[in-house]
């Protein structure tokens, strides 16, 4: 059933999403003030992120992680290969313990970050395209890194764990520069 009109001619706007928003944070209405509520919320929560140096350190890592493993699928290799080549890095820096880089403190993504550029730079200079040689090539920089940061009296394996920063608590971040 449609609703009376009072017999003037009905007519529908198409709003982007952007103008809509705008819209909805100037009505004076009480809407009005749950979106304008809502969206300084929002700000908020993207101002903490922008300011987190953990979630900065874990995109950068996971970007260079990205951009090593498309030169590794353009050599032939395989994403399963590429897996096993980070594994064996990731374990190497551990002392043999597996942590997912999520929960890493800062300090350490960062220096999973350049253990990994590393790989990719030698990967590309010496032409590497064996999973071997890659791997062992990982290995040696991850064993590196880490050799810098125990010199420095950081055991990456003794530095507590973190909350999961892939896991964002109902927009509510923690902003820990750890």
């Amino acid at each position: 059933m449609e609703k009376s009109t009072g017999g003037r001619q009905r007519k529908d706007y198409l709003l982007t999403l952007p103008t809509a928003k705008k819209l909805a944070m100037m009505a004076r209405t009480s809407k009005g003030e749950q979106a304008r509520e809502y969206f300084i919320q929002c700000e908020a929560v993207l101002q903490r992120l922008a300011d987190d140096k953990r979630l900065e350190a874990f995109m950068k890592l996971n970007a260079t992680k990205e951009r090593f493993k498309d030169i590794l699928l353009s050599k032939g290799l395989k994403e399963q290969d590429y897996i096993e080549i980070d594994l064996a890095g990731k374990k190497v820096f551990m002392n043999g313990i597996l942590v997912d880089d999520g929960l890493l403190q800062t300090v350490l993504l960062t220096a999973r970050d350049l253990a990994t550029q590393m790989t990719h730079f030698n990967t590309i200079a010496d032409n590497l395209d064996r999973t071997a040689d890659i791997k062992s090539e990982n290995e040696k920089n991850h064993n590196s890194i880490r050799g810098t940061l125990v010199e420095n009296r950081i055991i990456p394996e003794n530095l507590p764990q973190q909350k999961d920063i892939k896991k964002l608590n109902q927009g509510k971040i923690e902003n820990k520069k750890a």
